[in-house]
């Protein structure tokens, strides 16, 4: 696509802009929630992680995942039969 005029120019430079620093504000939360799963949680509680695990550990998987009863619960075959009637 060619741009004819310097303001139309002008215009799709500050449109991608904008819309390159709204979709880095909506992804960066994601990618702190991460780096925060995987650290540990004196570092998380000492405020130390940023966009990076900081001693890096599985620890809060392992507690999620301990002695957990992921499919006797109700939640899971809902999920299972949204996913398929959704695919439908």
């Amino acid at each position: 696509m060619q741009y004819k005029t310097r303001a139309n120019r002008i215009f799709h430079f500050v449109n991608i802009f904008i819309l390159a620093v709204v979709s880095l504000l909506c992804v960066l939360p994601f990618i702190n929630l991460l780096a925060i799963s995987f650290s540990d949680s004196a570092a998380v509680a000492a405020g130390a992680v940023g966009f990076t695990p900081v001693d890096f550990t599985l620890s809060a998987y392992e507690y999620a995942l301990k002695g957990a009863n992921l499919y006797g619960h109700f939640s899971f075959p809902l999920s299972v039969c949204s996913l398929v009637w959704g695919s439908i």
